[in-house]
């Protein structure tokens, strides 16, 4: 939170993105994990709800936040699946603890613009959503 705070004084608006990475030696969750194992995918929507928690009183128009950055999952040849449903689970947790917070959704497979074009925007009604992807 003092980091969002000290880029808003600099003048700059803020997306806190919360970045798995793929477990090895070092960590024994990664990704992976959250996406493969319901219980552990449950705490990553605990993580979400609390940092949404965290960011809830700040300015909408200066901090948002992005629930998982490039998910690794529906990369396959039929495409999305899985994560629509993840990501809603996701941004209910955030919603539940934060109404106002502006909140970053992407598509699946390492939030790439194919991925993003197959997500139904319908399915998520929020009028305080950017919808983000990487190339």
């Amino acid at each position: 939170l003092d980091s969002a705070r000290m880029i808003n004084r600099a003048g700059l608006k803020v997306v806190v993105d919360l970045h798995l990475i793929p477990a090895d030696g070092n960590r024994r969750i990664g990704m992976g994990q959250v996406m493969d194992d319901p219980a552990v995918f449950d705490a990553y929507a605990e993580v979400v709800r609390n940092m949404a928690r965290t960011l809830a009183k700040e300015d909408p128009e200066q901090v948002a936040l992005e629930l998982m950055n490039e998910p690794i999952v529906d990369c396959d040849e039929n495409g999305t699946s899985l994560w629509p449903e993840r990501q809603k689970q996701l941004f209910a947790a955030a919603r539940a603890s934060a109404t106002r917070l502006t909140l970053v959704l992407t598509g699946g497979c390492y939030s790439n613009a194919a991925a993003l074009a197959k997500i139904d925007a319908k399915a998520i009604a929020d009028d305080n959503i950017i919808w983000a992807f990487h190339s």
